[in-house]
């Protein structure tokens, strides 16, 4: 296990700095970070499950009726449900393109996902994420509009 800094990026301007943790066996890197009163979660638990074709994102914890996962990986169609703390929404993603998982470092690197987003009933929105891993203790410049969670 390792400490690490990490920098979630949304394409709406959102940005997220928190602390987290990371585990690696073979190919496969596992990260956990706490969610916050910031990120309006306070009480889930985040987990990104990275290996060398998908991201998996999950999410748990006492603000959620049930636990939400996110699978991206470039041309997979996803359906399934969303649990917020506002209530759950039946929902679709098909990731467009994701990079940076052949080159991903165990300590750093830059994971970008680029997606489109179905909350059935409610809106489609095509989004942009960016995940950034940094050493534990890392420097990060705020930016005038961000958000920092830490």
């Amino acid at each position: 296990m390792k400490d690490i800094m990490l920098k979630i990026k949304s394409d709406d301007g959102l940005e997220l700095v928190t602390e987290g943790r990371l585990y690696t066996r073979g190919s496969t890197t596992l990260i956990q970070y706490d969610e916050t009163v910031m990120s309006g979660m306070e009480g889930c638990s985040t987990s990104l499950t990275i290996t060398p074709k998908r991201v998996r994102v999950k999410r748990t914890g006492s603000s959620m009726e049930l636990p939400t996962e996110m699978i991206f990986e470039k041309g997979r169609r996803l359906n399934g449900l969303y649990s917020t703390p506002h209530g759950n929404f039946g929902v679709e993603i098909l990731t467009n393109n994701i990079s940076g998982l052949g080159g991903f470092a165990q300590t750093s690197g830059t994971i970008s996902i680029d997606y489109s987003i179905c909350f059935k009933g409610l809106f489609d929105a095509n989004k942009q994420l960016d995940i950034e891993i940094l050493q534990a203790g890392a420097d990060v410049p705020a930016g005038e509009d961000d958000t920092h969670v830490q």
